[in-house]
């Protein structure tokens, strides 16, 4: 008996390993023995192959969380098809968020600041600008960016800016400053950020150079100095003890009066070449900011020689109003040279002159042609007042 346990015993384990074999499915696997429905399992888990079959198995549910504006169903069968579609919104979205966190994304609205556009099309009037955003601004709030093609140039120091209807504010450049003028134009495209605590558009791009009119009192402003040549505007910087008056003559620097003789200002030139024949009426300064002392300065050279010179010459004759009477003077005259000397010929002079207020300074110039072939001649004139 006891050598035959130890026969029986590897009967027994043969019989069971034949019989595993025969099946041809691993231990361990669940669903119809001998069907394509035996699923292989692994510590618990099916072993998915391919796909799933469910036979034999209770139906399970897979669970989604929808966030608008998807459609879904919440809870779509094993095997089953899930359709998502879009859903109806009445507001603008955006997806994400600005916390910087983990935190999963999710819908909002639209705010203020969110909208951008390259530029719309400008409505209303000169002085009272007005914008439709799409999609549209809900508020005027600080650092709301907004470009714009004007309909018409501005025409006061004032004009405003609605967008959206949600009221009228005033357009200002950097500083608060006063717009001039074609600062908003039709053919350049208007770029403003709103202000919240001023209440005011500023303008980030205005169209012309210069301050506003008026004293100033600070040398530093942009465009201050230049402002005045083109409009007369008395400047006046006590800071730094300079005065500039609106004829365009700085009479004080550093604190120390010139009497009239301090920094003298050109106010007007006149440039004209390679002239053959006279010229009629030419003017230096079309009209005299104030009456005073200026100083005329010219420069006549030749260009092109003669063959034969002869008489041929050029001079220039200069005209002006004094406090009473019209007045003209001449330069000497520049004569002709011609092709075999080494040199060609010039002519440069000043002449003082006291004009009236509003007066012309100009010129005119007389030409005796060569004898033989044809000379031509430059003209360079300024004008500039001395008190």
């Amino acid at each position: 008996m006891k050598k035959l346990l130890p026969i029986l015993f590897l009967l027994f384990c043969g019989t069971m390993m034949a019989q595993t074999g025969n099946s041809g499915y691993p231990v361990g696997s669940i669903g119809n023995v001998g069907s394509n429905n035996q699923v292989p399992i692994s510590n618990g888990s099916i072993l998915v192959m391919g796909s799933v079959p469910n036979a034999s198995l209770a139906n399970s549910v897979i669970n989604f969380t929808c966030v608008a504006p998807l459609n879904c169903t919440a809870a779509p069968a094993l095997g089953g098809t899930q359709a998502l579609s879009w859903g109806t919104t009445t507001a603008h979205f955006f997806f994400g968020n600005n916390t910087g966190s983990t935190t999963a994304p999710a819908m909002g609205l639209i705010g203020t600041n969110d909208i951008v556009n390259v530029y719309a099309a400008g409505g209303g009037t000169a002085n009272a600008q007005t914008v439709t955003l799409s999609p549209a601004a809900t508020a005027l709030v600080s650092g709301l960016e907004v470009r714009w093609l004007p309909t018409a140039a501005n025409t006061t120091s004032t004009p405003t800016l609605n967008v959206n209807s949600l009221g009228a504010a005033t357009i200002v450049k950097g500083g608060g400053a006063a717009l001039a003028s074609n600062d908003l134009t039709t053919t350049a495209v208007a770029d403003a950020i709103y202000d919240a605590s001023t209440t005011h558009w500023e303008l980030q791009n205005p169209q012309t150079s210069g301050s506003s009119s008026g004293t100033v009192s600070n040398c530093s402003t942009a465009g201050a100095l230049a402002y005045y040549a083109a409009t007369g505007t008395t400047i006046s910087c006590p800071g730094a003890g300079l005065i500039a008056t609106s004829g365009g003559l700085i009479s004080t620097y550093d604190g120390i009066t010139g009497a009239g003789l301090t920094f003298p200002v050109t106010e007007g030139v006149s440039n004209a070449t390679a002239q053959t024949t006279s010229q009629t009426a030419t003017n230096i300064i079309a009209s005299t900011a104030s009456a005073g002392s200026y100083m005329i300065r010219y420069y006549i050279d030749q260009n092109a020689v003669c063959s034969s010179p002869g008489p041929g010459q050029v001079l220039v004759t200069f005209s002006w109003t004094d406090a009473t009477h019209a007045h003209s003077a001449s330069s000497i005259p520049l004569p002709f040279l011609s092709a075999l000397t080494t040199t060609s010929g010039y002519l440069q002079g000043v002449m003082p002159i006291y004009s009236a207020t509003t007066s012309t300074i100009s010129y005119t110039t007389t030409v005796t042609p060569c004898t033989t072939g044809t000379a031509s001649y430059d003209i360079h004139a300024s004008a500039e007042q001395t008190q």
